[in-house]
């Protein structure tokens, strides 16, 4: 691409409503580490893995017993996702559209957001999560990985398509090390 124009320069703005989506932090606290996952409200396709992200919380609700709580948003009609949310008191969800609002108010009591697709667009919710004070945990190929994290999933293959991005494959074991690393390091018991 830039061969051919070489004139090109990138161009930045901010994305987020910082109307919306702010730092504001509860000065109660929560009571256990809180993740949040916004799933897909797609039936048909999902790039969210949410699968992974439910089965690396349970790994860590595993170790870490009654100290963590997830918050999981999106499409959660399928009946493996629904047992394991059914097995999690502390898995809340959100099997709806929410508004931009409802989504402003959850990173707002949540420490980290969990967001390793196999690949993303803009990324926005990362961008609003970050304006929110979260920690972000996603997936360490472009465009995600682009955020500035500590928390970034190995991905276990790349694979290419027809489209302009590689979809990153994942592994349970990937996401569990980063939430454990993001609970241990951000953990003020």
């Amino acid at each position: 691409f830039r061969k051919k124009y070489p004139q090109t320069e990138k161009v930045e703005w901010d994305f987020v409503d910082h109307n919306i989506f702010s730092y504001d932090p509860n000065p109660f606290g929560q009571p256990e580490f809180s993740f949040y996952h916004q799933g897909s409200l797609n039936l048909e396709h999902s790039s969210k893995n949410t699968d992974l992200v439910l089965l690396a919380f349970e790994k860590l609700d595993e170790e870490f017993p009654k100290k963590t709580r997830m918050i999981v948003t999106g499409n959660l009609t399928d009946p493996s996702l629904r047992s394991i949310v059914n097995r999690h008191p502390n898995i809340k969800t959100y099997d709806r559209v929410l508004s931009r609002q409802e989504i402003a108010n959850i990173y707002s009591i949540t420490n980290c957001v969990v967001a390793p697709s196999s690949r993303e667009g803009l990324s926005l919710s990362l961008f609003e999560a970050r304006a929110c004070g979260c920690l972000l945990i996603t997936t360490d190929a472009p465009p995600m990985n682009e955020h500035n994290t500590d928390y970034l999933c190995e991905v276990a293959n790349l694979k290419k398509d027809k489209s302009l991005v590689a979809v990153a494959e994942l592994t349970v074991d990937s996401i569990y090390e980063q939430m454990k690393k993001a609970y241990e390091e951000n953990n003020y018991e």
